[in-house]
């Protein structure tokens, strides 16, 4: 199966391009394709460090891997507002290239 990555951040930096297709048997997971890109690209891409979504949500390293699927992938973040302002788009926090994905642990809904 084929799936399509699209890189954020370090990540496209370091290969100098937004997009990658990988080849991946039947079955695989997304550890399988984090395991994939650390060892065909060099990326840190460990289970853990790098924020993994499927269809634009996070998915956790055990999740199945579809034909035609697209990976967002990006490195871990840090720094930010500390919290001022969040909440303003329902939960949702958007990740360059106007692309908003949901929040994983729900920080920055509106109570």
């Amino acid at each position: 199966m084929r799936v399509r990555v699209r890189l954020f951040a370090s990540y496209r930096e370091a290969l100098g391009r937004e997009w990658l297709e990988e080849d991946l048997p039947t079955g695989a997971r997304v550890r399988d394709l984090l395991q994939r890109l650390a060892s065909r690209h060099g990326l840190a891409t460990a289970p853990g460090r790098a924020l993994v979504a499927r269809r634009m949500e996070y998915v956790a390293a055990e999740a199945p891997l579809a034909d035609g699927d697209e990976i967002a992938l990006l490195p871990p973040l840090s720094g930010g507002c500390g919290g001022a302002g969040m909440g303003a788009n329902g939960g949702k926090k958007y990740l360059g290239s106007g692309i908003m994905m949901p929040d994983p642990d729900g920080m920055g809904t509106e109570q």
